[in-house]
């Protein structure tokens, strides 16, 4: 802490003190005694101005003035820093030491020495006062059929397929979650059944089980964006219509895509002949239902044939959906999820029950021929696909 000024009176007083018979020494001498003095300083002082000036105002006088005035000196008492002041002192530490030099209102140098190997250190914060990191949270971990033994697996691989069946029949988007696991759970019994392994369920394999769901209706987009890119209008419609024959990926077919997409989802299908009967369709439910032999439509013919209607308004929506990607001109995904396409399954469920009530046999001939068409696909014929299915015999067969 400085000051800008001693007190007024303090020079008076100490002229006060002087003896009067006491000559004062010739200006030279003056000098000379005072480079003397100045060439004592001690080496880690750097101002000499500061010990000739201490020199002019003796240690002893200046404090006892002080100390003659109260309030001076409990505000000094109260602003002096700790530490060392002694010259003496200071030259002792030496070199281990750093000093800091600081002017206090009797314009003595202070010397406040901190050992230099303390002076970059850092005390460190107590352990209770650190802020850990949060922990991070655990990812869940979706249950594996990977997990279970083979006995396990093998009844959940069945679960799985009759729960399919069960979602195709009754249609992915209009069951509550409610309805979806008694339908889980009767997959699972009706698999216990079958393959005589009574084994309870639990709720990892009922997540297991009900995942079937997207895994169902991803096939199904998967399936519907193929049978788009190999899509192609008859040269005659197309010219007709001025489109494309089918999508093309390129900057310069943008406006042609969008056009072709814009007919393909606009277009009324009661306005064209053979309602639901594009082969784009069929090519869709071909490929998720009677891709081969081991196909869900070979395995279940009582409940593929014919073929439901929910299994036509899944294979529109899907449809739908791939078109939709190509509505901006350029293919861009879009997520295939419940939200997004439970309506548009609706509206083809309600138009293939205005089909069923306008056409009743036109309808039931078109799910007889995705039928037939499906198993000729799948390499098997409708006869060895009906074989499946053993009709039980009568009483009196087993009495003649």
């Amino acid at each position: 802490m400085t000051y800008d000024r001693f007190p007024d009176n303090l020079d008076d007083d100490v002229d006060a003190g002087k003896d009067p018979e006491e000559e004062e020494e010739p200006p030279a001498a003056q000098g000379k005694s005072a480079a003397g003095r100045a060439s004592q300083l001690p080496t880690r002082v750097t101002s000499a101005r500061t010990m000739f000036e201490d020199e002019l105002h003796p240690v002893s006088l200046v404090r006892r003035k002080w100390e003659q005035q109260p309030h001076l000196r409990m505000t000094r008492e109260s602003t002096r820093l700790p530490g060392p002041t002694s010259t003496v002192n200071a030259i002792a530490v030496g070199d281990s030491a750093t000093a800091s030099a600081t002017a206090e209102m009797d314009a003595r140098t202070v010397l406040n020495l901190v050992p230099s190997s303390m002076a970059g250190r850092r005390r460190a914060a107590p352990e209770d006062t650190k802020t850990a990191l949060p922990n991070k949270r655990a990812k869940y971990k979706k249950p594996s059929a990977s997990e279970y033994d083979e006995v396990t697996r093998g009844i959940l691989s069945l679960a799985n397929e009759i729960f399919r069946v069960n979602l195709l029949v009754r249609g992915p988007y209009d069951l509550m979650p409610r309805e979806a696991m008694a339908l889980a759970v009767e997959a699972w019994t009706i698999a216990c059944e079958q393959l005589e392994r009574p084994l309870e369920e639990n709720e990892a394999i009922m997540k297991i089980i009900m995942s079937r769901t997207a895994h169902l209706t991803n096939e199904f987009k998967n399936a519907a964006r193929s049978a788009i890119g190999r899509l192609h209008l008859s040269p005659d419609e197309a010219e007709k219509k001025s489109l494309p024959i089918s999508f093309e990926a390129d900057r310069e077919c943008e406006a042609a895509n969008r056009n072709l997409a814009e007919f393909l989802i606009e277009r009324d299908p009661f306005k064209r002949s053979g309602a639901y009967a594009s082969h784009v369709i069929a090519s869709v439910i071909h490929t998720c239902i009677f891709r081969n032999k081991e196909a869900l439509g070979v395995h279940y013919p009582a409940q593929f044939n014919p073929v439901p209607i929910q299994v036509l308004a899944l294979a529109a929506t899907a449809l739908d959906h791939a078109i939709k990607e190509w509505s901006t001109g350029v293919h861009q995904s879009l997520e295939f999820t419940q939200s997004s396409a439970s309506a548009i399954f609706n509206g083809h469920m309600n138009v293939l029950s205005k089909f069923e009530e306008v056409n009743p046999e036109g309808l039931a001939r078109l799910q007889d021929n995705l039928y037939k068409q499906g198993c000729y696909k799948a390499g098997v014929s409708v006869e060895t696909a009906e074989e499946a299915v053993v009709p039980m015999l009568a009483d009196d067969d087993f009495t003649r």
